[in-house]
C-alpha cells in the first residue's frame, strides 16, 4: 500500500511556500481580480475636463440638488432642468460634448429598491423556511 511519507517530506519543510502559492493560486482564480490587479491606463482616459470646465453644465430646479449661490458661479453653463421629464434627461445624458452636474431624473412613483428589499426582514426562520419551500414547490414536477 502507498503512503504520502514521500510527499509529506517534501511538503511539511516547505509548508509555509506551499500555503503561500495555495493562496496566491487562490485568488487568481477569483473571477475579476487580475483585472483589479491590473494597473490602470491613465492615458486611455480623457481628462480634459480638469483643465476645461466649460463642459460642466448645473441642472437647475425648485425639485432639483439646491446649490449655493457661491456655488453656482463656478458654473459657465447653467440650464433649467426638470427632473421628472425623462425624454429631456436621456437628451443630457446623451450630449457627449456636456456633463450634466446635479440631478438628472426622478420618478416618485417608481418602486424603490429599500421598499423591496425591506420586504420579510422581520420574519423568523420557520417563516422564512416555509417561503422557500413554498417557491420551491412551484417547480416541483
Amino acid at each position: 500500500m502507498r503512503d504520502f511519507s514521500r510527499v509529506a517530506s517534501i511538503l511539511l519543510p516547505h509548508r509555509k511556500l506551499f500555503h503561500l502559492s495555495i493562496l496566491i493560486i487562490s485568488l487568481l482564480m477569483v473571477p475579476g481580480m487580475i483585472y483589479a490587479l491590473t494597473p490602470i491606463d491613465m492615458e486611455a482616459y480623457n481628462l480634459d475636463i480638469m483643465e476645461d470646465s466649460s463642459k460642466l453644465v448645473l441642472l437647475n430646479h425648485e425639485d432639483g440638488i439646491p446649490v449655493p449661490d457661491g456655488v453656482s458661479r463656478l458654473f459657465d453653463s447653467q440650464v433649467d432642468h426638470d427632473p421628472s421629464r425623462l425624454g429631456d434627461a436621456m437628451g443630457l445624458a446623451a450630449d457627449l460634448t456636456k456633463i450634466p452636474v446635479g440631478l438628472l431624473y426622478r420618478n416618485d412613483d417608481a418602486i424603490c429598491y429599500d421598499d423591496l428589499s425591506a420586504q420579510g426582514i422581520g420574519m423568523g426562520d420557520d417563516e422564512k423556511l416555509a417561503g422557500i419551500n413554498s417557491a420551491l414547490d412551484a417547480f416541483a414536477i
